[in-house]
């Protein structure tokens, strides 16, 4: 009984040190593939505005994550988008989700398959939400490989504003007259925290863009997007 106790020991700590090896070549793997990815197209740091597209879990997700995890923007139209991202899961391997990334002319510049492993141990009932970060994460890292993303998600006082494109004026000139009258103007107009949908509307106009993503709602103005949660303003940037 004893020597069939050892084996059945041996069986198992066998199994799950191979088990162990196939985990960390896969890993390995995925690094190695990684470092060995073209040089990103310089096109997605042009990019402002993104409209995801997808009617899934993971597109859901993304929708919800985008401005969490990167620099951009999300808008409520393709027709006012700098770029689409389609989003798309495997309704057999849930975990796996799709990115892909085309400009407003049609032109792919990026893609990418986020998988997280997740599956492997919750099965069928995976929630495909953290292949969703790890894919947003991944598209930030591709476009602005210097800003890093940590648990709090992007800092994003530091990305590029919609207003200004990088690489697009010339180094010295001057501004613009109606920019910087514009500017001039939006310094005058302070957006405080709890402010109601009201006061905002009242201080600065109508926005641009509305995005009402349920548990929060955006208005866009050129120059800057305030977050409303409960009615009130929760975030200015």
């Amino acid at each position: 009984m004893r020597n069939q106790s050892c084996a059945r020991f041996k069986r198992t700590i066998a199994q799950l040190t191979a088990v162990l090896v196939a985990i960390t070549i896969v890993l390995v793997a995925r690094e190695v593939l990684a470092k060995q990815r073209p040089a990103s197209d310089p096109r997605m740091r042009q990019i402002r505005t993104v409209f995801i597209k997808g009617n899934n879990e993971a597109a859901v997700n993304a929708r919800k994550e985008l401005e969490w995890w990167t620099c951009y923007q999300l808008a409520n139209s393709e027709t006012k988008a700098d770029a689409v991202l389609e989003v798309a899961s495997d309704p057999s391997h849930r975990e796996a989700v799709n990115f892909t990334l085309t400009t407003a002319g049609g032109d792919l510049i990026w893609s990418w398959t986020s998988q997280s492993g997740g599956a492997l141990i919750f099965g069928p009932d995976y929630d495909p939400g953290i292949s969703v970060m790890r894919g947003l994460k991944r598209l930030q890292k591709d476009a602005w490989p210097e800003m890093k993303a940590h648990f709090r998600g992007v800092d994003r006082s530091a990305c590029p504003q919609a207003s200004e494109p990088e690489n697009v004026a010339t180094p010295g000139a001057a501004s613009p007259p109606k920019a910087a009258a514009q500017g001039a103007a939006n310094a005058t107009k302070e957006i405080k925290l709890g402010m109601t949908i009201a006061d905002v509307e009242k201080t600065l106009g109508a926005p641009a863009t509305k995005v009402d993503l349920g548990e929060k709602l955006l208005y866009k103005y050129k120059d800057m997007t305030v977050e409303f949660r409960d009615g009130k303003v929760a975030d200015v940037r």
